[in-house]
């Protein structure tokens, strides 16, 4: 089991902050993790990955964008249902289409729930065993790729990407 991942994140979801700003942060994510559309009419994760790709040339964690990463988007809490949203794949495809990155592969697959950290409260979410154990991960396939990059919708602690990338 990782103990640690290196990591870049373009928002801070303030999960404690009742200030005016932390609400307006906390609203954007959840439009994110929901992709309502913004107030141009866009789709959220659309407007969001556009902003990333902007930003890169000089955000902190440009490097983590090589020339050759694979994109692998981290699963929501539990298995992918028929037609529903998987807000990490979502932004892939985005980053795909901002040409940040050039492939995406859906390595890292949840194949039973875990409980939702949002609703479990402090103390109570999900550790990273809990998460490496509910994922399938195909890694035969993982090892052909040079380099790749997690990518999820919000990261609030890291117990999902530690527990995706330990697996």
């Amino acid at each position: 089991m990782l103990v640690s991942l290196e990591f870049g994140s373009f928002l801070v979801y303030p999960t404690r902050d009742t200030s005016k700003i932390g609400r307006d942060a906390c609203a954007i994510v959840d439009a994110i993790k929901a992709d309502r559309l913004a107030n141009n009419g866009r789709p959220m994760i659309e407007v969001f990955a556009l902003r990333v790709a902007a930003a890169l040339p000089t955000a902190p964690f440009r490097g983590l964008f090589l020339a050759d990463v694979v994109l692998i988007p981290v699963p929501r809490r539990a298995p992918l249902q028929k037609n529903a949203l998987w807000p990490g794949m979502r932004l892939c495809d985005e980053l795909v289409a901002a040409g940040v990155a050039a492939k995406i592969s859906p390595l890292v697959t949840r194949a039973t729930a875990v409980p939702s950290s949002r609703s479990a409260g402090l103390g109570k979410r999900p550790l990273p065993a809990a998460h490496v154990s509910s994922f399938s991960v195909a890694k035969q396939k993982l090892l052909a790729h040079p380099s790749f990059l997690l990518v999820d919708d919000c990261v609030t602690l890291g117990s999902t990407a530690i527990g995706a990338a330990s697996a």
